[in-house]
């Protein structure tokens, strides 16, 4: 076992390290191919990749053997699932890694695994190799022994296998204790499933439970022979397990008799016994059907648990209290519920061990546990939002040409972070994945706490590929001086769309790198091709923050948005919404109340300047056609445009073109103008 930490004591001159567990930190080994004789080298456009089947339920370190030449940069680790979902990356600063060695990078907070499946461990750089002398490799072993999985060079290296370590924190796992009184081998059979899960459990008898400490489990489990009609144990045995404050998954007759004398409500004298192999769900999405293993749920919404029909107590919902949460029903008794949750208590009603459960209901039985010993993610939530629409709202954007003055198109891409726990404040980890690095580097990052609000740049991570990582603290909203009601903060990811972006749809991504309630979100933004925006909308948008209610505004322009994109989801033409102040400073410090009346060129100065930009938006909307005519030749002919042209705001937000009138009689026009 494997203890982190260190305490420093002085005195005079006598230095005293004294190794302790770092908050009680306790790495178990889980994976590991520790020998080498080869090395593949990576950089930034060259990632590999080690395969590894934890038997563990979390990772909490990973190792791997690094050699460094020169200034490679900066080491890249990440770690996905199967499906390609990113569960966990960090960077590592290239100066702490040695020329040859084991790297340790601790994986703070530990994240979640399902034991047996496959996970992969990526590792990249974040700037690319000039050449041999300035690389890394990572060390491994040809012919390995190692039979957990392949690695990114299996093809062409089979039986090759990447120097890595992955570990547990064992004081986080959640460990069981499996409470019996007659039928061993069962208990037997459950403890074998659940170590094989990653949980480790100890089986204590009836007759020692008065007397356990319970403080190092994270739930206890009654089995279905510990009682029988509305008897469970002692008193006194009762009593310890109340007083533990764990959390109990009760199994068939006993769990329902230990509730009883718990006085829940999910107990043996409100339920009905019979013979059933399956259960209906209740709801298919409930996070026990889907995590950590998800079940296949048919449209009959029937799930086959064991093998064969066996005894069960099952919960008459007439009689339960109103807060029980009904999961799994008797297939055909309408009423009766053999899988319940009760406050943090749950009943099993079915009797038999895993030996008779097929691997679904073993599946769904781990599950279970999951949802008891697994202490629940913190409220912390992540939205994305393309430029100012609604979550979920794709937006329309057009290329640029370089012969305009908007050059570019700008794109901006916001990930809002809202948090109603203060363990989930400080240091939130967010990474944005462009797909193929579509847009290239952001130009700019920026933080802000409101929508409206001001923004402060900040510098961000590359982590490769199309994928960017910013750290940021939440800010504080309180609903009395003394007391936070929640946190927030918005990081803004502003890009310049690259003119030979072929019309696509492109999906971005974004995931929070800690445990969250919701911790990832997606957005479309769609490329589209000369000719099919029917319409130019466009706006100040500092100016709009500036001058009204920051949700006024917000509700107009996520309406605009929606209004942009046209049959069938608006009745408005489709169109696309620039903003004029991310493309000129003068528009963007536009003060209808500091004009220069001195001719009628500097009055409109800005107008002039926008009506520039509009005229080339409008170029880039337009579908041209080449025809060529003998003697005459070439005519770059226009055959679909923009018919539209919305502008959202008065003088104060977009200039109006500002004319002299030649008799001076400004004055009777109602308007504070020249004179």
């Amino acid at each position: 076992m494997k203890k982190k930490g260190i305490i420093s004591i002085v005195s005079l001159f006598i230095l005293l390290v004294v190794m302790l567990p770092a908050w009680g930190q306790q790495l178990e080994l889980d994976q590991a191919q520790e020998n080498r004789n080869f090395g593949f080298w990576f950089e930034k456009s060259l990632t590999r990749w080690q395969e590894f089947r934890p038997l563990y339920n979390s990772l909490s370190e990973v190792d791997l053997y690094i050699n460094k030449k020169g200034s490679p940069g900066n080491l890249i680790v990440y770690v996905k699932k199967s499906s390609g979902e990113t569960i966990w990356s960090t960077t590592v600063s290239g100066s702490s890694i040695p020329t040859s060695g084991w790297v340790e990078i601790p994986v703070e907070p530990s994240v979640s695994l399902i034991p047996h499946s496959s996970y992969y461990i990526h590792v990249t750089s974040d700037i690319s190799s000039p050449g041999p002398d300035n690389r890394f490799f990572w060390s491994g072993k040809t012919g390995s022994d190692y039979d957990r999985g392949i690695t990114s060079v299996e093809e062409s290296w089979p039986g090759y296998d990447f120097a890595f370590r992955t570990w547990t924190d064992t004081s986080e796992v959640g460990a069981v204790c499996f409470i019996y009184k007659d039928d061993l081998p069962a208990a037997e059979n459950f403890r074998n499933l659940l170590d094989a899960n990653g949980y480790p459990t100890t089986l204590i008898s009836m007759t020692d439970v008065a007397s356990t400490d319970f403080s190092s489990y994270a739930l206890i489990i009654a089995g279905h022979d510990t009682g029988v009609n509305y008897d469970w144990g002692t008193p006194e045995a009762v009593q310890a397990i109340v007083a533990s404050g764990k959390k109990v998954l009760g199994l068939g007759y006993g769990g329902s008799c230990l509730f009883q004398q718990m006085g829940l409500s999910i107990n043996w004298g409100h339920g009905a016994v019979g013979f059933e192999d399956s259960i209906y769900v209740v709801d298919t999405e409930h996070q026990l059907f889907d995590q950590p293993y998800e079940i296949d749920v048919p449209a009959d919404r029937i799930v086959q648990l064991y093998q064969e029909a066996g005894r069960y107590i099952a919960e008459y919902r007439p009689r339960v209290n109103d807060d029980v949460i009904f999961l799994g029903r008797i297939p055909h008794l309408r009423d009766y519920y053999p899988i319940v949750k009760e406050q943090d208590h749950i009943l099993w009603g079915f009797a038999s061990s895993p030996a008779d459960m097929t691997n679904t209901g073993k599946k769904l039985f781990i599950n279970t546990v999951f949802h008891l010993a697994v202490p629940p993610p913190p409220p912390l939530y992540l939205s994305l939002n393309i430029e100012d629409a609604l979550e979920g709202v794709p937006v329309n954007k057009l290329v640029g040409d370089i012969g305009g003055p908007t050059n570019v198109t700008r794109l901006e891409i916001v990930t809002k972070l809202v948090s109603y726990s203060p363990s989930a404040k400080l240091d939130i980890p967010v990474v944005l994945n462009i797909p193929g690095d579509l847009f290239g580097n952001p130009v700019h990052v920026y933080v802000r706490d409101t929508t409206g609000g001001t923004m402060t740049e900040v510098t961000y991570d590359d982590l490769g590929s199309g994928r960017y990582r910013v750290t940021t603290d939440l800010t504080p909203t309180y609903i009395f001086p003394w007391l936070p009601w929640y946190y927030h903060r918005q990081i803004v990811w502003r890009f310049f769309i690259p003119n030979s972006l072929t019309p696509q749809n492109i999906t971005v991504t974004a995931e929070l790198e800690v445990p969250a309630t919701d911790p990832s979100g997606s957005g479309v933004v769609k490329i589209l091709s000369p000719g099919s925006p029917h319409a130019i909308i466009i706006t100040n948008r500092k100016l709009l923050y500036d001058k009204h209610e920051d949700y006024k505004v917000s509700s107009l322009l996520q309406r605009i948005f929606s209004e942009a994109q046209g049959p069938p989801t608006s009745h408005s033409p489709p169109g696309v919404v620039y903003y004029v102040d991310r493309y000129d400073t003068r528009a963007r410090n536009w003060d209808n109340t500091t004009v220069s009346y001195s001719s009628e060129s500097t009055a409109n100065t800005v107008a002039n300047a926008i009506d520039a930009l509009i005229e080339d938006w409008h170029d880039d909307a337009t579908h041209y056609v080449d025809f060529y005519i003998p003697y005459y030749g070439t005519f770059h002919i226009p055959v679909a445009y923009p018919t539209y042209l919305l502008i959202v705001g008065d003088d104060d937000i977009i200039p109006f073109y500002r004319y002299n009138d030649p008799y001076n009689k400004e004055q009777h026009w109602g308007v504070n103008s020249a004179t």
